[in-house]
């Protein structure tokens, strides 16, 4: 199988942050990409893929953590202009508000959120909503029991509000935790039919998991090449119903 590169921002914004890319540079990146024959994967494309046992070549795959507005204001209007598209990671409890949940570091600008209609706006453009827990909590610290309230009631929220289940999952572990507790969290019966999401390389069932790769401002064009050597792509199994 061949290998499919996962870019992973947060917000696009002007300010300097590990967790910002500047408009600019933003769309830079995305207009170098589809001069060079790049093209973007949905979740479901990802998925069949993954069923086929490869994907197209020169594909990638885009996506945004914690639902903030800038992806709506400053990256929805270049993905459309180049033909791409994203899956958006949605903190549920923290919909039409801001990224300053409980936990939040200090370092961490403050940047609102979009709302449940922002949301619906992107979705209706074609880009795939998932979500991202209720709370943003770091899961390997929380007890099993609040992992699988974080997870169920996320997922339940987002259909509720977007009148459809999301189309993955990616697990709030913080930014260099490694992934041996996330790895073992007994929440795949809420998630059968889910992509679920990782950052990070202690994957131990790599075959089920999406580890995806971190693009900063300074090198988002650069991950993507040295990505597709380095990532590996797994999918949860869809369940039979």
């Amino acid at each position: 199988m061949n290998r499919l590169p996962v870019l992973m921002y947060h917000a696009v914004d002007e300010v300097r942050s590990p967790l910002a890319v500047s408009p600019a540079v933003f769309a830079r990146s995305m207009q170098r990409l589809r001069k060079e024959g790049w093209r973007t994967l949905s979740e479901r494309e990802v998925a069949a893929g993954r069923d086929a046992g490869s994907w197209p070549e020169r594909s990638f795959v885009l996506h945004f953590d914690d639902g903030l507005r800038s992806v709506k204001t400053d990256a929805l209007p270049v993905l459309r202009d180049c033909g791409f598209t994203a899956t958006v990671f949605v903190v549920t409890g923290w919909v039409g508000r801001s990224n300053d949940w409980p936990g939040q570091p200090s370092w961490v600008p403050r940047w609102p959120t979009m709302t449940w209609d922002e949301l619906g706006e992107l979705r209706a453009h074609g880009l795939s909503l998932g979500t991202h827990t209720v709370n943003h909590p770091r899961l390997p610290d929380v007890s099993e029991a609040q992992r699988r309230d974080e997870v169920a009631r996320s997922c339940e929220r987002l259909a509720a509000e977007c009148g459809a289940p999301p189309d993955a999952f990616a697990f709030s572990v913080g930014m260099v935790v490694g992934l041996g507790a996330a790895s073992r969290i007994g929440i795949y019966d809420y998630l059968g039919y889910y992509n679920v999401c990782y950052i990070g390389d202690e994957v131990r069932d790599p075959g089920r998991v999406i580890p995806r790769s971190i693009a900063n401002s300074t090198i988002a064009v650069a991950v993507l090449y040295v990505a597709v050597n380095l990532s590996v792509i797994g999918v949860v199994d869809r369940k039979s119903t």
